[in-house]
């Protein structure tokens, strides 16, 4: 195998072509908006799709049309880029916008997942006209997020993964013709964590399905001023936005993957769980006197949008302008002469004196990959030094056999 030269910095692979012949491409990091290209494999040299723009997309069974997503829209055109027209505009409200378009294996069906901005992803059918669209699975929200979704190559299933709050991402299947025992369209799990299981495709004679696995893991790491870099702090726990008790000798942290709650001496001695599953909890604080840990249910819902930090005055009653930078997390200082702050828009942890509003770059994210349900959160070690969850995750390809219900 040899690795294909592009003319592109980032591309994110779509769906192949109907006799495996082509790969379809988006331009840019996944879920971004960018130039479609087809790959032949023979040729190892992408071509441009037409003047098609989008984020997702797939061929027609026949490999005459190919569908693809722009936003919150579905567009069609013919395979070799001619013909471009709007297929279906989903304007849904709280939708931010349509993923995974993928046509059944009849051509009889199109199915698409409809992202929110609360973590709630549902799928849709439509029919090749473009009427009847409809939610696949209406009222059924246990779990209650669906995504990554493919038919098997008979149709007689379909595959989609889904997860409720912070759950694992677990592969189900629907099953397409009328049974005996079991009603059409029952969803059926097929897998069960801790691993996350993405991008179901079945093998061509149906008998295997091939899955993306992520297990989730993280390392606790402090930033070294010194050394300018980050280094594993307390053994590079997987340990989240970790918070000190006033006294300096108590840290409460929440752990990766079952988000539960734990508390421990600061050299890791004396380690004692306080929560337990189905409660989730994140952002722990202690209480002045040492004697409680205030925590908050996840998942938690973190603003990305530009914003600027302010500070209120008791003494002056009146609210004081710190920092004009976009930021949803903050923390203060041991002496409380500074403001700790992470940019949305500049990656990277800041700080703002009080006194003067000075603001000033403590260190770089930009190439620091993250994990955790907060991702831009980070936390402060007793010296002030930056402490954040970096993604030490492992990823591998599964082959898994199974029997269709």
């Amino acid at each position: 195998m040899c690795p294909s030269p592009t003319p592109f910095k980032d591309v994110t692979l779509l769906r192949g072509s109907p006799d495996g012949s082509e790969i379809l491409l988006a331009e840019g990091q996944f879920g971004e908006e960018g130039p479609l290209w087809v790959l032949p494999i023979a040729a190892r040299s992408p071509r441009r799709f037409g003047d098609a723009v989008g984020h997702d997309g797939s061929w027609s069974p026949d490999g005459r049309t190919i569908v693809w997503a722009n936003g919150l829209d579905l567009y069609v055109s013919n395979s070799d880029g001619t013909g471009s027209r709007k297929f279906l505009g989903t304007n849904a409200v709280g939708a931010t916008r349509a993923n995974g378009p993928t046509w059944s294996p009849d051509g009889k069906h199109l199915r698409f997942v409809l992202w929110t901005s609360y973590d709630f992803h549902a799928i849709w059918e439509v029919s090749p006209d473009a009427t009847g669209l409809h939610p696949l699975l209406p009222g059924w929200d246990n779990p209650s997020s669906h995504s990554f979704t493919s038919w098997t190559p008979d149709g007689r299933h379909f595959l989609f993964t889904t997860h409720k709050g912070l759950t694992s991402e677990n592969v189900w299947a629907i099953r397409e013709d009328v049974g005996i025992v079991r009603k059409a369209g029952e969803p059926v799990q097929l897998t069960s964590g801790p691993t996350n299981f993405y991008f179901p495709f079945a093998s061509r004679d149906g008998k295997k399905i091939f899955v993306h696995g992520v297990e989730a893991r993280g390392e606790l790491v402090r930033y070294e001023a010194r050394s300018r870099q980050f280094v594993p702090y307390l053994g590079g726990i997987s340990a989240e936005l970790p918070s000190f008790s006033k006294d300096g000798q108590w840290i409460a942290y929440t752990k990766l993957p079952d988000e539960d709650l734990w508390r421990s001496k600061v050299d890791g001695s004396q380690q004692l769980q306080l929560t337990f599953s189905p409660l989730q909890a994140g952002m722990p604080r202690w209480s002045p006197d040492g004697r409680y840990i205030a925590a908050m249910p996840l998942p938690a819902v973190e603003s990305k949008d530009p914003s600027k930090v302010v500070l209120f005055d008791f003494t002056t009653q009146e609210w004081v302008d710190l920092a004009n930078i976009g930021t949803g997390y903050t923390n203060c200082s041991r002496d409380g002469k500074y403001v700790y702050l992470q940019s949305h828009d500049d990656p990277g942890i800041f700080r703002v004196r009080i006194s003067d509003r000075k603001l000033e770059r403590v260190v770089s994210l930009k190439d620091v990959p993250r994990i955790g349900p907060i991702e831009d959160g980070f936390s402060l070690a007793p010296d002030d030094s930056p402490l954040i969850l970096r993604d030490a995750s492992v990823e591998q390809l599964y082959a898994l056999d199974w029997e269709a219900p």
